[in-house]
């Protein structure tokens, strides 16, 4: 009799079985136009399913790694940032935010309630020398999901910049980074996407792409430009070895999207 397992935890999530299986495809030339392919196809499919226009940047990594990299490519030491805190994913980006030499101001709301759009705007108007506001879009210890439209029209001004974890909504949850001016847009690979742990994901708009050009990466694992750089080669590549049998996963996975 074969046993059939439940995993009824928010992530990571089951894997569909052609995605699992792809991950035993033999290793490839990650320099070689097979893996252009392969990386062009994953990154194509991510742009729509993250309902974006902007490239789809992948990291090996876990979802932390992409926070981690938002941080590291948009803070600059001592930069003021607010981080809207309703769970315990939004704790963690704020400690990554002071990691990484931010000034961080957080907006604490009691856990399984919902970021309130009006005390964001509150503290924004009350101190404009913040420049970056964070917010978990589904808060994954809790499993409240804030209402991303209404905190981007909570934001004073167009000099904010608005940071989003999306890493357990994206691919289960509408998210419109575009429509709704999301400046950035991070997930992973293990939750909606349906694929094994192990790829970071971010997606930038064009005004966090100008800031990231403004500010020192604290990084070179996690540099954007390095990353968008070999994203846009003819046959594209990342900068350092991929986890190509992760990828393989993930494409099939997105095919199933």
């Amino acid at each position: 009799m074969t046993h059939r397992q439940y995993l009824m935890i928010p992530g990571p999530t089951p894997v569909p079985a052609r995605a699992a299986l792809a991950e035993a495809a033999p290793m490839i030339n990650h320099r070689g136009p097979e893996f252009g392919a392969l990386l062009g196809e994953v990154t194509g499919a991510l742009k729509r399913v993250f309902r974006t226009t902007h490239q789809v940047l992948i990291f090996p990594a876990a979802g932390t790694g992409a926070m981690e990299a938002a941080a590291a490519n948009l803070v600059a030491p001592g930069e003021r940032v607010l981080v809207a805190v309703a769970g315990e994913f939004g704790a963690r980006f704020a400690e990554i935010m002071r990691v990484m030499g931010a000034d961080v101001r957080v907006l604490e709301f009691p856990w399984g309630t919902p970021v309130d759009p009006a005390e964001v705007n509150r503290a924004l108007e009350a101190d404009r020398s913040i420049r970056i506001l964070v917010v978990t879009h589904n808060e994954t210890s809790t499993g409240v999901t804030m209402d991303l439209p209404a905190l981007r029209r909570s934001i004073p001004g167009d000099d904010v910049l608005f940071v989003v974890d999306a890493i357990s909504s994206v691919g289960a949850i509408d998210v419109h980074p575009d429509e709704w001016g999301i400046d950035v847009l991070v997930g992973a690979s293990q939750k909606g996407l349906m694929a094994p742990p192990g790829l970071a994901l971010v997606a930038l708009s064009e005004e966090a792409w100008e800031k990231v050009g403004r500010t020192r990466c604290q990084s070179v694992y996690w540099s954007f430009v390095r990353a968008r750089e070999f994203l846009e080669r003819p046959s594209p590549q990342t900068p350092y070895t991929p986890a190509v049998s992760l990828l393989y996963a993930l494409r099939e996975s997105l095919r199933l999207l």
